[in-house]
């Protein structure tokens, strides 16, 4: 009986030591695993929000000195085949205001804004070009 005793004891006592190291290999593996997980849903957030930008704007935008008053004119492009509506800031560096002009740019026409439209343009001044379907284009003029 003492035997069996000592037989049952070892085999329990074999069991507890295995299932401890197989408990231990189970929260290595778990940990590993929880590890690649927060990888891929870092991968798949950055790939979400590559996936949720949007196309550069197809404008394009150039100055000329302004024949009428002072400063220059602003010149607008579009590279696409449509009418499309945007909304241009102009943000002045020297004065430090911002003033906002609704255009519809044309592909058979150039758009302008300069000192005839209300605003004048100079060096180190911001001109910031944005339609809801594209990414914003901002120009910095420097003559």
């Amino acid at each position: 009986m003492k035997k069996v005793l000592l037989v049952l004891l070892s085999s329990l006592l074999f069991v507890a030591c295995v299932s401890k190291s197989e408990f231990e290999k189970a929260q290595a593996e778990n940990s590993n695993l929880r590890a690649q997980i927060a990888e891929l849903q870092s991968k798949l957030s950055e790939a979400k929000s590559e996936l949720e930008r949007k196309p550069a704007m197809p404008v394009k935008v150039t100055f000329r000195q302004a024949l009428l008053g002072p400063g220059f004119v602003a010149v607008f492009n579009t590279t696409i085949k449509q009418d499309f509506p945007v909304l241009v800031t102009v943000k002045s560096k020297a004065l430090g205001i911002s003033q906002k002009f609704k255009l519809r740019l044309s592909y058979v026409a150039t758009s302008e804004l300069g000192h005839s439209e209300g605003v004048t343009i100079e060096a180190g001044d911001e001109v910031i070009v944005e339609n809801n379907n594209y990414e914003p284009l901002v120009v910095v003029f420097s003559p």
